[in-house]
């Protein structure tokens, strides 16, 4: 079986889409879809990772000869790449919420002193 096959049995096997291995590779989806048609083949580097990323010996994807074990899950209890990236996405919005809100309370804060001196000048001279 080929890398081609192989890969495309791979994300079948754990229910992923082009888009979505490519993220967790941060690769683009075009480099995959050329895997998966074989006009191309991924860096040895990149196959390590991918073979790292399905818990494989390297050796089964870049031999032709040698099948996939049946068991070719992604381990559940490491978390997903697009999990965490929704993680980091998640906290830094709480932190750029959490700005918002300080500058805004600085910003009322600042309105209310403005408008009291104005009510006081405005009160002094009796208009």
């Amino acid at each position: 079986m080929i890398f081609s096959e192989k890969l495309n049995l791979l994300l079948k096997r754990n229910g992923m889409s082009v888009l979505s291995f490519a993220k967790t590779q941060n690769i683009s989806h075009t480099a995959v879809a050329k895997w998966l048609k074989n006009k191309a083949k991924p860096t040895p580097g990149k196959m390590l990772e991918i073979a790292t990323f399905f818990n494989l010996d390297v050796d089964v994807l870049l031999h032709d000869e040698q099948e996939l074990p049946n068991e070719t899950l992604i381990r559940k209890a490491s978390k997903n790449i697009e999990t965490v990236k929704i993680e980091d996405d998640f906290k830094k919005l709480i932190s750029l919420r959490n700005e918002i809100t300080e500058t805004f309370n600085e910003f009322a804060t600042m309105f209310d002193k403005r408008l009291s001196n104005i009510e006081k000048i405005l009160k002094d001279k009796k208009f």
